[in-house]
């Protein structure tokens, strides 16, 4: 094929109807170029009205045209990174239609890009004056262009920037966000220097590019308020976004933007939620690479069963976590890892959330989590902390590593201590903070963290604590005491971190919650693009619970879709909501869960061997929506009595043993608020097989 064949580099220019003839001349003096056919040039038309002539013209001139079909704003960031998708050469120079190069202009250039791979090269743009107009400028020669023009200031970056394919992947192309022009090729160079690369200004007589002159177009930009509004969005996207990688799911990042590394060992029964939550996430750019640290339960067959290029797994010998870690961290492709545990869920904005948050001083990003118990469903929410040294160090709850995402090249420095029997997590981050590194939080929750008995914290809590309290010992040996005083007065006044969503927390976060403890409501919109045509391609939809309209465009709405499903739409691109299943769904007959449930269960009391003087669990369960509470969860020996508080929500599971089911019905009354009350033996080996109801 013409346009995708081998090329050394690509000349990208975006386009929509503005000027044909500056087009022209500008394309064919270009083709005058030293480099000949080395040289691939891209016209990214993104939407002219006369697309034919475009083409034409384009072709005619020795260029190739990738034509967008776009009736929107014009935007020439989305039409730049348009060409450059279009292209295969691994260096690229991204321009303006209404520019000449000097003849080794594009030469000299490749040269300095195969030279220096760390650097973005820029070309100060000279101005021609209103003499000398597209029909004049075909015909001048370099000598008449360099006395007819004049500097433009270099706080302007468009008129040409070259750079390597791979940094363009690396940051996700220009900002798709912004719209018209102006911002965006400075934008786009802060953020190829904060992911490491270094901008030179080519001072070379032999490299030069000549802005053809044109009646200006400021005037008319800012006497249109859809226009001037578009570029004060991109002003402030570009002064105020700190991040670098952006256009996540939009196709350009060749490579993954984030690896996320699982160590797992004999947790089959946790680690698929942990992986599907992963691929849950709302950035899609990612590979997630699992080491089993040799487990000996059904983990190898799990993970050899996952269909989906971006996991790959390995497995080695018993050596435990830090290890395991270790090696995750050198096979990490991407620039960042994402350090996930093998039982917590991700929450699906996570990874959107460490790159939004990321600037190019610090180590890594981190968020709060929520703790939930397993059996259960209760929860707490843990915010944490604004990173200090003092924070970390003598104030708790802080940071979770598991919450965390880190620059790879610095885990490759520091890596994991590998003698430690416990506390890894702590004394890696402690030996970061004390080296000067920095982490920021993203001010959002990042996991749902499973509570349950396996969880290394709580098998070994003595030695983490034991461990953590050793790693401050040695890193306080190298601050004076005066220090040492002061981090520790400091951290008495850190305030907690104010998280996204907190509020909002049975809506929003626990619908994330694994199966076995939500009932979650999907709801798929349709589009264009057949959504739920598509949706019906991945996932079983015969439980639809309904299909609603609006505007004449049908929602598909799905209740008890679980944590795979999901993983299965969101990798297909398509858009869906979800949120706690409202406890009024109701079976074939009519009834509600409740009375379904009732229904079930009177008839069995009989044979149920209650009796009045049996000793019971009275269950009062003032529902959450979407939260499964069964018996076999809250059946336990112990008596208890948890509560669930949800933001502003009072919404609550009170258990009580009570010695008698004629006692239980002395805790009901009249102004009782409680949905169900579930009446159980005391002792889980006399449980019945269905416990007793009153609804």
């Amino acid at each position: 094929m013409l346009g995708m064949c081998k090329k050394e580099v690509a000349v990208i220019i975006g386009f929509r109807d503005w000027g044909l003839d500056r087009l022209s001349v500008a394309l064919r003096r270009m083709r005058q170029s030293s480099i000949g056919s080395r040289m691939d040039i891209v016209v990214s038309d993104y939407g002219s009205a006369e697309a034919a002539e475009v083409k034409s013209t384009v072709e005619q001139a020795g260029g190739r045209v990738i034509r967008t079909e776009r009736s929107g704003p014009w935007s020439r960031s989305r039409a730049l990174n348009a060409g450059v998708q279009g292209t295969s050469a691994p260096y690229v120079i991204t321009t303006d239609s209404d520019m000449i190069f000097s003849p080794r202009t594009v030469e000299k250039l490749l040269a300095l890009l195969a030279t220096h791979d760390t650097t973005v090269h820029l070309v100060q743009c000279r101005d021609l004056s209103s003499r000398i107009g597209a029909e004049q400028a075909e015909h001048a020669s370099m000598q008449e262009l360099e006395e007819d023009s004049f500097f433009r200031p270099r706080w302007g970056m468009g008129g040409l920037i070259a750079f390597r394919r791979a940094d363009f992947n690396r940051i996700g192309g220009y900002d798709a966000r912004m719209e018209v022009y102006g911002g965006e090729d400075i934008d786009f160079a802060q953020r190829l220097v904060r992911s490491g690369r270094r901008l030179n200004w080519v001072d070379d007589p032999e490299v030069r590019i000549y802005h053809i002159w044109h009646p200006p177009t400021r005037d008319a930009v800012a006497a249109d308020p859809v226009q001037k509004a578009a570029q004060d969005k991109n002003r402030e996207i570009m002064l105020k976004d700190v991040s670098w990688i952006r256009n996540f799911n939009i196709g350009y990042h060749a490579e993954p933007v984030a690896s996320v590394l699982i160590a797992t060992r004999n947790r089959a029964a946790y680690l698929m939620d942990s992986i599907n939550s992963t691929l849950s996430q709302t950035v899609q750019d990612i590979e997630i690479v699992v080491m089993d640290d040799g487990s000996d339960d059904e983990t190898p067959d799990i993970l050899a069963e996952i269909d989906d290029p971006r996991v790959r797994t390995m497995r080695q010998a018993p050596l435990g976590v830090a290890a395991a870690r270790n090696k995750l961290v050198d096979a990490a492709r991407a620039p960042f890892v994402v350090v996930q545990d093998d039982d917590d869920i991700m929450l699906p904005w996570r990874i959107k959330a460490h790159f939004e948050a990321m600037s190019a001083e610090l180590a890594g990003t981190y968020g709060g989590w929520v703790d939930f118990d397993n059996i259960t469903g209760e929860t707490q929410v843990v915010q944490g902390r604004e990173y200090d040294a003092a924070a970390f160090m003598y104030a708790s709850r802080v940071l979770a590593h598991g919450t965390s995402m880190l620059r790879t090249d610095v885990l490759r420095r520091f890596r994991y201590r590998e003698f430690l029997l416990a506390g890894v997590d702590f004394n890696l981050i402690a030996r970061l903070s004390h080296a000067g590194y920095q982490f920021r939080h993203t001010k959002h929750l990042h996991i749902l963290r499973r509570m349950h008995g396996l969880n290394l914290t709580a098998v070994s809590q003595g030695n983490q604590k034991n461990a953590a309290t050793r790693t401050v010992r040695i890193l306080q040996q190298r601050d004076t005491s005066s220090h040492a005083n002061k981090l520790r007065n400091d951290a008495k006044n850190l305030p907690t971190t104010r998280c996204h969503y907190v509020d909002r927390l049975v809506d929003v976060v626990l619908p994330y919650l694994p199966d076995h403890l939500m009932h979650r409501r999907v709801t798929i919109p349709d589009s264009p693009e057949g959504q739920i045509e598509r949706a019906q391609d991945l996932i079983d939809i015969s439980g639809a619970k309904h299909i609603t309209g609006w505007r004449d465009a049908p929602d598909l709405v799905l209740d008890g879709l679980d944590l795979a499903s999901l993983a299965r739409l969101r990798r297909a691109g398509i858009m869906f909501s979800v949120a706690p299943a409202p406890s009024e769904t109701v079976d074939g007959n009519g009834n509600n869960e409740f009375q379904s449930l009732e229904a079930q269960i009177l008839p069995a009391l009989p044979s149920s061997g209650l009796i009045e003087d049996d000793a019971i669990n009275l269950v009062t369960i003032c529902r959450i929506p979407g939260l499964k509470a069964t018996a076999s969860d809250l059946g336990q020996d112990e008596v208890r009595s948890r509560v669930w508080s949800c933001g502003s929500d009072e919404h609550e599971v009170r258990v009580q043993t009570v010695t008698s089911i004629k006692d239980a019905l002395l805790f009901m009354s009249p102004d009782d608020t409680a949905i169900s009350v579930i009446f159980m033996p005391s002792r889980t080996a006399d449980m019945v097989q269905t416990p007793a109801v009153i609804a």
